[in-house]
């Protein structure tokens, strides 16, 4: 009896090892400082399967603070979403790149498959975010959305499932599906993208055109070519003090009405700056315009910073 009963023990305590007890960084004293991990259960589909989230809380936690909600990289598949090598917020944050923000920041982690995109398992996203603002007790009326490069492209498929939620989106070098491109889905919510000018690992024609509507339609929007690498611009973007307060939501959301611009103003990167256009005829302007038919259109902004850093609104690029 004694032999069957340590057998029954060993092979408990061996399956419990295997199977039961995480490894690694799975363990909670891995975990960063100021992070915790938590599970959401499958809601039973394919397409909501379970999902792990970090949540980041300051040292003083209460209830009414901002949300800010982070999409991350192809890097931060399966288990590196703050991980150095995914280089995006939640990352930079960990290492004391980003300065901790007074706010909840929300990092759900993409467990891997589903062709590596976000759009597939956005509603458990959308279950993550709606766990974090009720236990969290969030100022619904401050909640923001960003990504950087996959995430950059899954954020305006968020806004598509979980619309009025977001105050602010903030896109870091991605494109829009052309599913997701709903304008009357973001009425309330301003829209500002950073794109890596010259580098060709994302294709940011979408986010032009797509800005551009924004604007026609009155609303908030605005798009910012930095002249940088796709892989650098998360850091430079990030950041800069200017962002973080604008996406923190620390700032009062009550807009000046008198004000043409309430958009930071990077100071960490150079942004792409284009001569202004001569007064010409047309059969001038029309030969200029064949010359260069992918360099899109600025007009100046109208808070100007220094003259190296001035700041662009771009019009939509041509069709490829």
């Amino acid at each position: 009896m004694t032999v069957k009963r340590i057998t029954c023990l060993f092979i408990s305590l061996l399956f419990s090892i295997l199977f039961i007890i995480p490894a690694g960084a799975d363990s909670k004293k891995d975990w960063p400082e100021g992070w915790e991990r938590f599970e959401m259960p499958s809601g039973g589909s394919y397409y909501t399967p379970r999902m792990n989230y970090w949540v980041y809380t300051p040292f003083d936690v209460k209830p009414g603070l901002p949300l800010v909600v982070y999409l991350h990289s192809t890097h931060g598949m399966a288990r590196a979403a703050l991980k150095p090598e995914e280089r995006g917020l939640g990352a930079l944050i960990v290492d004391g790149s980003v300065p901790e923000p007074e706010c909840i920041v929300l990092v759900p982690q993409h467990p891997g498959s589903y062709d590596d995109e976000w759009e597939p398992i956005i509603q458990s996203v959308k279950r993550c975010v709606e766990k974090v603002i009720e236990d969290y007790k969030i100022d619904t009326s401050r909640i923001a959305v960003t990504g950087y490069s996959l995430g950059a492209i899954g954020i305006w498929d968020l806004v598509n499932v979980m619309p009025g939620t977001f105050s602010r989106l903030l896109c870091v070098d991605g494109r829009i599906r052309k599913l997701s491109m709903n304008p009357e889905l973001f009425e309330g919510c301003d829209v500002l993208a950073y794109t890596a000018y010259g580098d060709q690992t994302v294709n940011n024609n979408t986010i032009y055109r797509f800005v551009n509507k924004l604007n026609e339609l009155g609303m908030k929007a605005e798009s910012v070519p930095l002249v940088t690498t796709h892989g650098e611009i998360p850091s430079q973007v990030y950041t800069d003090e200017s962002v973080q307060e604008w996406l923190w939501l620390i700032s009062a959301l009550v807009k000046d009405e008198d004000a043409e611009d309430d958009f930071p103003v990077i100071s960490t990167a150079p942004v792409k700056t284009w001569p202004a256009k001569e007064t010409a005829s047309p059969s001038k302007e029309a030969s200029e315009a064949s010359l260069s038919p992918v360099s899109p259109t600025v007009s100046p902004s109208p808070d100007p910073g220094p003259p190296s850093l001035v700041r662009k609104t771009v019009s939509p690029l041509p069709s490829p």
